[in-house]
């Protein structure tokens, strides 16, 4: 059976105060206390979300045309396990759709995996005595600016300036580039734009040359002339020098501005309402107040889905890998765990899976956040699947049965 998987931070709530039922087959993992420290843990939220986005897909998009992140979680085979293993969990057995863009569930995986690629590659470029530069590129826009022609703008801008011969130096120092798209929403529409970081053999880059490149290649790609201050924004990539930046998002780490863009909250920015920014995951999360009605929020939604599909997220430069020593791993088997190495498994046929899926996914979602906290007793009074910790016995019998796919009704 493959495996896909789904890595998360380990979140938890306060433990219940239900006495545990039956005795566990190895109870050498055991419940840890863990502090509450959010009304809604993360992982159950993702769960939300995504849920939220196949509907709206289902519901917006022609069958034929639905993307893949409304396939995403259905079983594929006979067994469907969710994985344990000191604070981090993953599913076997299931349909993951990888979608950076469009699923919160895949996009957290995804990312933090590309998060700790990317902090080691650039640990590794200090200790080879390269500068790190991270620039921001920026692109005008207004509410009636299609998100699909703003991203086009930005490859084709960014495309045009590595042929400019102004350049010629800046490029002839740059050992590599990782870039990584981001995209926000707010009240003067879908503000796309480019997070770089570039590891150089010099100690400093021509800045203006940078600006004066962009905003040139940004009209040539038919949008209006960028801001000096705002189309461009050069720090360098130090422990301090960028530190400010980062841990407003949340860590003082460079690779975490350039992955993990799914962590920012909207916000209202003045009291009338009017000025307003959020992630595009915040449009389908009813807890996050926005001057918009949901049904407008859900358009947003679709066309940020349609305009998203194909563009890449995160790239490194070719040959950049190799020279960091960092090797490839897929988005699939990113976060991926063993199951022959786990502290533990809850096990179900798919019949059960399917049922929960689609009737309460929450159940699905509250026994991975007790997993990730490694709270296994407690997922007993849940009530579903099969427990099994350490030894690998008490594996329910799937015989060579069959079941009819009910995935048709889940949206």
């Amino acid at each position: 059976m493959s495996v896909n998987s789904e890595s998360v931070s380990a979140s938890a709530s306060s433990p219940s105060s239900t006495e545990v039922g039956a005795p566990l087959v190895n109870r050498k993992v055991l419940s840890q206390d863990v502090p509450e420290s959010e009304s809604r843990p993360r992982i159950m939220h993702r769960w939300a979300i995504r849920r939220a986005s196949q509907r709206v897909l289902c519901a917006a998009i022609p069958k034929e045309e639905w993307p893949r992140v409304v396939r995403c979680g259905w079983s594929m085979g006979a067994l469907v396990s969710l994985l344990g293993q000191e604070g981090r969990t993953s599913w076997s057995g299931i349909e993951h759709c990888n979608s950076l863009w469009a699923c919160p569930i895949c996009s957290a995986r995804i990312r933090e995996g590309r998060r700790n690629e990317i902090q080691e590659g650039f640990e590794r470029s200090k200790k080879l005595g390269w500068s790190a530069f991270f620039v921001t590129f920026t692109v005008p826009h207004t509410i009636d600016t299609p998100l699909d022609q703003s991203l086009g703008a930005i490859r084709e801008a960014y495309a045009r300036m590595r042929r400019y011969s102004s350049l010629r130096d800046f490029w002839s120092a740059v050992e590599g580039v990782i870039k990584a798209t981001e995209i926000q929403v707010g009240n003067n529409g879908f503000h796309p734009h480019l997070h770089c970081v570039y590891f150089t053999r010099e100690s400093s880059i021509d800045e203006a040359a940078l600006k004066r490149s962009w905003a040139r290649a940004v009209v040539k790609a038919g949008l209006a002339r960028p801001s000096e201050t705002v189309g461009v924004v050069v720090k360098e990539a130090t422990s301090s020098g960028i530190s400010n930046y980062l841990t407003k998002i949340q860590e003082n780490k460079i690779s975490l501005e350039l992955t993990r863009s799914d962590l920012k909250r909207g916000r209202v920015n003045d009291e009338s309402g009017s000025s307003w920014h959020c992630s595009p995951f915040d449009l389908l999360d009813p807890d996050i107040e926005l001057p918009i009605s949901m049904a407008q929020r859900q358009r947003l939604w679709v066309d940020y889905v349609r305009a998203t599909k194909g563009v890449s997220a995160i790239r490194w430069s070719k040959g950049l890998k190799k020279k960091l020593s960092i090797g490839e791993v897929s988005d699939d088997d990113l976060g991926a765990l063993d199951p022959n190495e786990v502290e533990a498994q809850l096990v179900f046929l798919r019949k059960e899976y399917q049922r929960l899926f689609k009737d309460s996914p929450e159940l699905l979602a509250k026994a991975q956040q007790l997993f990730a906290a490694q709270r296994y007793e407690e997922v007993l009074n849940l009530g579903i699947g099969e427990l099994i910790l350490d030894d690998g016995s008490n594996l329910p019998d799937t015989d060579s049965a069959t079941y009819s796919d009910p995935w048709e009704s889940v949206a």
